[in-house]
């Protein structure tokens, strides 16, 4: 005879039905031995703040997404939650990227205008010509628009790593060489000639100054580019943090240099108008004093500045073996993350009373503004960790008169 019966449990009833065990012929079933009823789902994770129990949530940006926006967004929803929340709970911002977008932004900022007012201040002592070290210094910001331009049509970020790699001494560098020898040929031709120069002889002056000076720039504009070249072959975390860089120095690059060939020629024709004498300022002077006794000593003694040479390319070379494959800047954001980690047969709920321990011993030092932590995986495992590992963060203050400190 064949007997078929259902084995899948569909109710309450159907498990407490379940037979464990025959003594004596009598079936031993679960309801012998338990109260069945509902029970909760199994949790598998908690959150924490500042020693005591939270429900911590987390907004995931879409791929390609504006971190900034996203971080208001986020905000302004939250307020708007916090209104309609019973009494007695509250919502607050544990990690708010804004902050550290801000505070990128504005070391952005502070770079290139720093940089910038510096490379004018040079140029002004140097060129000794007020017009001439204006025009050179134009290029910065017409070069800087055809570089934003450039990098929204590749979809290079913006951020500290692209921009503030920016060095606007390489960006003036060629139209400083065509503005030098541009003044040198028209005080020349002033000079041979008694008198200011027509538009037709100012033309042909400035044309023939860029000529001179094409080859000069090209060697100089292709050796700084090549040096940049080799970033665009990292790969992984090196590549992302690396290669917009190189990509925004050598779009920069390219943009000053047309510039340097067009722009700086016809501003030097139009502006440059007066009487131009070829001079050292005091500045040049000076220089020229520190520099003169160096280069009597190095030609007196070639072969001992050669093995100086020779002896830093070695010991470069040593230093270059010994750095390691991996190539990433350091970032401090004002938050530390630390991980505990305990014995695999830790449950959730003794993890959860450890951890709060750990909570209020890093919240006793001053530095730390609050601490939160997460332990095991949340519904939405986006970070899967076992019960057994806590993921603690700490905001620290942003007061560098405090130093320094370690959790032991």
């Amino acid at each position: 005879m064949v007997v078929r019966a259902s084995g899948r449990v569909g109710s309450l009833e159907d498990i407490a039905e379940i037979v464990v065990a025959t003594r004596g012929g009598v079936a031993l079933r679960v309801r012998d031995l338990a109260q069945v009823e509902n029970g909760r789902e199994l949790r598998t994770g908690t959150a924490s703040a500042d020693g005591e129990e939270i429900v911590l949530g987390t907004a995931l940006m879409l791929i390609g997404g504006n971190s900034r926006a996203v971080a208001a967004a986020v905000d302004a929803r939250i307020a708007q939650i916090g209104h309609a929340l019973p009494p007695g709970i509250r919502t607050r911002a544990v990690l708010n990227r804004t902050q550290l977008v801000d505070a990128t932004i504005g070391t952005v900022t502070k770079n290139l205008a720093e940089g910038a007012l510096l490379v004018v201040a040079v140029l002004l002592l140097l060129l000794g010509n007020i017009r001439a070290a204006v025009i050179t210094a134009l290029v910065i910001p017409v070069a800087m628009l055809l570089t934003v331009t450039g990098m929204v049509q590749a979809h290079i970020s913006a951020n500290l790593m692209s921009l503030g790699a920016l060095d606007f001494g390489l960006i003036v560098d060629g139209a400083v060489i065509i503005v030098e020898n541009s003044l040198r040929h028209i005080a020349e031709r002033q000079q041979v000639l008694g008198r200011r120069l027509g538009r037709e002889e100012q033309l042909e002056t400035v044309i023939a100054s860029a000529r001179e000076m094409i080859r000069p720039s090209v060697y100089g504009q292709a050796i700084i580019m090549l040096v940049y070249l080799p970033l665009l072959t990292f790969s992984g975390v090196e590549g992302k943090t690396f290669e917009p860089m190189a990509l925004t120095v050598l779009i920069a690059l390219g943009a000053a240099f047309i510039l340097s060939l067009t722009f700086v020629p016809a501003l030097i024709a139009i502006a440059i108008t007066g009487r131009v004498r070829e001079g050292e300022n005091a500045v040049i002077r000076g220089l020229k004093a520190l520099y003169a006794p160096a280069l009597r000593g190095a030609l007196r003694a070639p072969l001992l500045v050669a093995a100086g040479g020779l002896a830093l390319f070695a010991g470069a070379g040593l230093l270059f073996a010994t750095l390691g494959q991996e190539f990433a800047p350091t970032l401090d954001e004002k938050n530390i993350v630390m991980e505990a980690r305990r014995i695999p047969s830790t449950g959730i709920t003794q993890s959860q009373a450890m951890q709060l321990d750990v909570e209020r011993l890093v919240s006793r030092f001053p530095q730390v503004a609050f601490v939160f932590s997460r332990t095991g995986t949340p519904d939405l495992a986006a970070d899967p960790m076992p019960p057994t590992q806590q993921s603690v963060e700490a905001t620290i203050l942003d007061n560098p008169s405090l130093g320094r400190f370690k959790v032991a």
